[in-house]
């Protein structure tokens, strides 16, 4: 399809993705520039972390505008659209319409464009009246049950419903092997962190056993894991009285969520702020147990810390990122995936230096220099700009396999000569 056969709003929301995706890598190079200029002297002033605030806050409050800008276009095209569909704008047809009319006065009717769109609608209806097809797992262990010998065996009908039988895929050994190293850590989780879900919210809440034992568990221990986080010079005396407003409001759940027919929201709200709390109380242990492996790794092996964080804690920290952008991408939606792969540099950037400076008072904070940080800070430019900002609009706005490859490559380089690079300087 060629620009001018496509409609208002096919153009609308191609300009939009377009525009979108040079305004997030634009964002992210300036970003890029500004560390950069903050880093080269080996202090990051006050004035310098209320630029970098400033500049995420720029990027949302014009991420906001600008999807309300595009929003309100799109809508107001799909109105003049739908408009336009219901006039028929071609007089020629309209001369005929007229002709064919007085020709034969005895069959002539009113004519009604719209009557004749009506029939796009026998579609929708064929699919309607369908079966809708439901998937049942065949049990393995034992033979089906059929009710008749000339049926399908993978096929059965349950009333107007077609249900299909589905064989169960097998784990692989790999994931086997996977599940049980993640037991542990999953049933200390479940353990620690107390979870409502949306169904939680809107129905009544009524968990099975094992779910009561690991809710009224994480409901006890949770304020302990937030304690030790967050107030770890906390007296004892204090430690043992908290024990009793912990009991308590274990107790209150049990009595609201449980035995009552009414359970309180402001409850359900609780457990879901206790869970946030606990959450990132185990995301800052974990994260200081990294810090602590890594700067004793960097002191066995004479590497700074700072390139021990752009190889190893580099890669732990983003390969849960990874992951949801390979799934929001295979979803079909990629310019979502592009902003999350944008979004959250962005911030460990802009406010993970420049707010954590203003909150804790400080007027100056050294960040010693490094030649690997910079020279992966200038192969993220060459990345960000050569290849995003001019390859990929001149070749078709088409992001293939070969342009991921070639980003691979120029990162494997990047961090394979800052490594090498700080290893000569410090021998």
């Amino acid at each position: 399809m060629s620009s001018d056969d496509r409609t208002e709003e096919e153009k609308l929301i191609d300009l939009n993705a377009k525009s979108t995706y040079l305004r997030d890598v634009f964002f992210f190079t300036a970003a890029s520039i500004l560390l950069l200029y903050c880093i080269r002297d080996g202090v990051l002033t006050r004035f310098e972390m209320w630029l970098l605030v400033s500049l995420y806050f720029t990027y949302v409050t014009l991420i906001i505008a600008w999807q309300w800008y595009f929003d309100n276009k799109i809508a107001k095209s799909k109105i003049d659209s739908h408009a336009r569909t219901l006039y028929d704008e071609n007089p020629a047809r309209n001369n005929f319409m007229m002709l064919l009319s007085h020709s034969n006065p005895d069959d002539s009717y009113n004519y009604n464009p719209q009557l004749i769109r009506n029939i796009e609608f026998t579609s929708i209806l064929a699919n309607i009246t369908n079966k809708p097809q439901v998937g049942i797992y065949r049990d393995t262990l034992g033979n089906t049950y059929r009710d008749s010998e000339d049926s399908n065996p993978d096929s059965i009908e349950i009333g107007d419903i077609h249900a299909e039988l589905i064989e169960p895929r097998q784990k692989s050994h790999f994931e086997i092997i996977l599940e049980v190293f993640t037991l542990p850590f999953l049933k200390l989780f479940t353990h620690t962190i107390p979870i409502m879900t949306e169904a939680d919210y809107n129905g009544e809440y009524k968990p099975s056993l094992p779910k009561l034992v690991e809710l009224l568990v994480s409901l006890l221990l949770s304020p302990f894991i937030i304690y030790a986080t967050f107030f770890p010079d906390i007296s004892l005396i204090w430690k043992i009285l908290s024990i009793i407003p912990t009991i308590g409001f274990t107790y209150l759940t049990y009595q609201n969520l449980i035995l009552s027919s009414n359970p309180s929201i402001l409850i359900k709200c609780g457990i879901s702020v206790l869970g946030v709390m606990c959450s990132i109380s185990w995301i800052s242990i974990i994260a200081s147990e990294v810090i602590s492996i890594l700067t004793l790794l960097s002191s066995l092996t004479y590497i700074k810390p700072s390139a021990m964080g752009i190889t190893v804690f580099a890669l732990g920290n983003s390969v849960g990122d990874l992951i949801s952008s390979i799934v929001i991408s295979k979803m079909g939606y990629p310019l979502m995936a592009l902003a999350s792969c944008v979004g959250g540099p962005l911030l460990n950037i802009l406010l993970g230096l420049g707010l954590n400076g203003l909150l804790m008072g400080y007027n100056e904070i050294e960040i010693p220099a490094s030649v690997s940080l910079s020279l992966c800070l200038i192969g993220l430019l060459f990345n960000l700009v050569v290849i995003l900002l001019i390859f990929i609009p001149l070749g078709g706005w088409r992001c293939d396999k070969y342009v991921g490859i070639w980003m691979i490559f120029l990162w494997f380089v990047g961090v394979t000569v800052s490594i090498i690079v700080e290893i000569i300087l410090n021998y």
